[in-house]
């Protein structure tokens, strides 16, 4: 073959290559004007996060199935029938914005399980110990008493709706309007149960528990404040005596929580030796406000407090070590379109379990006389 022959059949080789490519590329445009632009999914990489455009096989199942298109061959089925797990990517969205916006999750400790249960191991007593010398005879001391806390996990879910028509319309983004709407509905319901919860059906709340005096097994230690739904002439003695109740090794971490009505009434008391003060305010957007050097977490679910009205609406202590969030950590959804036509429903569910495993750890102001 000669030298002119070779360059010939390159030449006729690189065209035929060049209007394949073109042909390619022009049958993927038209796919994906048919079906949409390809989402853009994040690509670790060194130094930082790059966006390609080639989407996960689960996230683009995920939106096929929020919107009723498609095979969802891709997902996995979750515990409910005819349900699928959400996408890692999706649920760490919803774990992130209720980490972030619920006021409980963020003292509390967190457990996440594969089971529907787990049992926690607590010293009801601690093992007796003594001195003795180095010839003296060393008697028995009591062992001391372990105790076995079951928490199970229950099912919390929430039932958003939307029409198929704005499912269809490619502008929104469903999967932004799933977070949000999850996310939102859970953090109330998890934060009422973990703190007034009966235990029926959803997690034991800390407030539920028996109140005394001293503080034992399956019994918090109270303080009252000397009047019902207010802080008396005695109101800032009984934060003091709250205070001293706690065990040093829980201070360095303890918080105080309260209702927004129980905030109002101490941001007026004042150190009677100072004459100052006892609530200050965050000098940083990211730092809580502080009660006698303590930071203060405000949920709605504590108790408000009402004049004449006795109530459990302050609450201080390390709750961290006082009390335990369980979950298993899939969260599984099941779409609907025919119960609430022409709404499609979506029924998104996660498993939670929390109760008090340390009750010396958790101290309660009552607002009593």
């Amino acid at each position: 073959m000669t030298t002119e022959t070779m360059k010939t059949e390159l030449t006729r080789l690189e065209k035929g290559f060049e209007s394949f490519q073109e042909n390619q590329e022009a049958r993927l445009l038209m796919l994906e004007k048919k079906m949409g632009a390809r989402p853009v999914s994040m690509v670790p990489e060194e130094g930082g996060v790059v966006a390609t455009r080639d989407a996960p096989t689960t996230r683009k199942a995920f939106a096929n199935f929020l919107r009723g298109a498609g095979a969802v061959k891709s997902l996995t089925a979750g515990d409910t029938p005819g349900s699928y797990l959400l996408p890692a990517v999706v649920q760490e969205r919803i774990e992130r914005a209720l980490d972030e916006s619920q006021t409980f999750r963020q003292i509390a400790r967190h457990m996440t399980i594969s089971s529907g249960s787990v049992e926690v191991i607590v010293d009801r007593d601690l093992p007796s110990v003594g001195w003795t010398s180095e010839v003296a005879e060393r008697t028995e001391t009591d062992p001391g008493q372990l105790a076995r806390i079951k928490i199970d996990l229950h099912e919390l879910y929430a039932k958003p709706k939307i029409t198929q028509k704005i499912l269809d319309d490619a502008a929104i983004n469903v999967e932004d309007w799933i977070v949000d709407k999850v996310s939102q509905k859970m953090k109330q319901i998890e934060e009422q149960a973990f703190i007034v919860g009966d235990g029926e059906g959803k997690p034991r709340g800390f407030l539920t528990y028996e109140m005394g005096d001293v503080a034992r097994f399956g019994r918090l230690q109270h303080i009252k404040t000397g009047e019902d739904g207010g802080f008396g002439e005695h109101g800032t003695d009984a934060l003091f005596r709250l205070v001293d109740s706690l065990k040093t090794e829980y201070l360095s971490q303890a918080v105080w929580m309260m209702s927004r009505s129980a905030l109002s009434a101490i941001r007026q008391l004042k150190d009677p030796a100072t004459g100052q003060y006892l609530w200050q305010p965050s000098l940083s957007d990211h730092a809580p406000s502080t009660l006698m050097g303590y930071p203060v977490y405000v949920s709605d679910a504590m108790p408000a407090l009402k004049k004449g009205t006795a109530s459990a609406s302050v609450a201080f202590g390390h709750f961290g070590e006082g009390y335990q969030i369980v979950e298993r950590p899939q969260i599984s959804m099941l779409r609907d379109p025919y119960s609430s036509k022409p709404f499609v429903e979506f029924y998104v569910s996660k498993r939670v379990g929390g109760d008090v495993i340390n009750f010396e750890a958790i101290k309660v102001l009552k607002c009593e006389a």
